[in-house]
This record gives structure tokens, C-alpha cells and sequence, in this order.
């Protein structure tokens, strides 16, 4: 399941929300956290994110239900 009918600049803006509130202090922290690297953070932040596992991931790092960063 794509989200492609979802503006994927709304998301990133949404992760970046949640990312600010989160315990994590660094995008680095968080890349770690998601198995991924800093650069990627950095492009969920900009372009946001269109596969829903990711997704799913990125919101259960974040301790937050995936629906607060879709909507």
C-alpha cells in the first residue's frame, strides 16, 4: 500500500514535527535508531516518505501512531 494520494511534502514536515518532540537529539540518533543513515533522514524531512513500512517504522521509532503522521 502506497500513499501516494497523500502530499509526501506534508509527511516529511510531520515526521520532522515528530522528530523534534521525540527523545532523539540528532538526525544521526535517529538514523541509527532506523537502521538507515543520516542522509535519509534528512530526505524523509525534505520529500517525506511513500512506502507505508517505512512509514510504519519511522512511527514506531518515534513512539507515535502512524496515523499522526499521515493526517
Amino acid at each position: 500500500m502506497a500513499t501516494n494520494s497523500f502530499d509526501r511534502a506534508k509527511i516529511g514536515k510531520r515526521i520532522k514535527h515528530h522528530f523534534k518532540t521525540s527523545k532523539f537529539k540528532s538526525q544521526a540518533e535517529l538514523a541509527s535508531a532506523c537502521d538507515t543513515n543520516v542522509r535519509t533522514v534528512s530526505r524523509w524531512f525534505d520529500e517525506g516518505v511513500d512506502n507505508i513500512n517505512v512509514l510504519n517504522r519511522i512511527a514506531t521509532v518515534l513512539e507515535v501512531d502512524v496515523m499522526a503522521i499521515l493526517f
